[in-house]
């Protein structure tokens, strides 16, 4: 339950960050660019101390959060981010919880 709240939390900080600063730029074609590589910046950041700050995996973290962004715009909700930050850590976590 509360892997399913920090997800949620994550996902929602982020929103409250990249949407406005998107919706500032949007005017520049390339805004949802910015919005979107800044969102993977601040995914990793938010991640740097779980993982005792290690730069390379906060990198791949990060990297990991630009679909899951690109699905805020596809489905024009939040809650399709949510679901797919869900569906990738389930995804990520059941072989460990498996072995």
């Amino acid at each position: 339950m509360t892997l399913l709240l920090s997800m949620i939390g994550e996902e929602l900080i982020l929103a409250s960050i990249i949407l406005p600063l998107y919706y500032f730029l949007k005017k520049n074609q390339y805004g949802w660019v910015i919005s979107v590589l800044l969102s993977g910046i601040i995914f990793s950041l938010m991640h740097i101390e779980t993982y005792n700050f290690n730069f390379w995996i906060c990198i791949t973290v990060g990297l990991s959060h630009l679909p899951m962004t690109h699905v805020w715009k596809s489905t024009e909700s939040l809650r399709g981010g949510i679901y797919s930050h869900i569906i990738y850590n389930l995804f990520s976590i059941l072989p460990v919880l498996v072995l």
